[in-house]
């Protein structure tokens, strides 16, 4: 689950600035909670937004998980508590409704080195998109 803010918007509207605060339950072959907080972009201006309203977002902050993922480590060698976190999202939903369905490429990262030497993983999600 993730609540985001918008910050601002720019460039007549087409972009905006949001922070997002995200919560991870993790469950089937490892159970622990995930905590992120990402700054994020997103383009709101596509030419067929008329037949389908679409965003595109990007976002980046830490990333905070109760215990060692036990598959990052099985991936990597071994990972640590924080690291970095990004994200790559597109939405896509009806013109004027107030919901749309989410893609997103969750990644977990050391960030070349500068968090941690091993770790991370990436996970495709999908989910429904609900402005407040």
């Amino acid at each position: 689950g993730a609540l985001a803010y918008r910050l601002g918007r720019f460039r007549d509207d087409a972009l905006s600035l949001e922070l997002e605060g995200q919560v991870v339950r993790h469950f089937g072959d490892q159970h622990f909670w995930e905590f992120n907080l990402p700054i994020v972009t997103r383009w709101h201006h596509f030419p067929w937004n008329q037949r389908a309203t679409t965003t595109a977002a990007f976002g980046i902050g830490p990333s905070y998980t109760t215990e060692v993922p036990p598959l990052e480590v099985e991936l990597e060698g071994e990972s640590q508590r924080l690291l970095y976190h990004w994200f790559l999202e597109l939405t896509l939903g009806p013109p004027g409704a107030n919901w749309s369905t989410s893609l997103r490429v969750h990644h977990r990262s050391g960030g070349f080195g500068s968090a941690a030497d091993e770790g991370g993983s990436n996970a495709l999600t999908l989910g429904i998109r609900l402005p407040l």
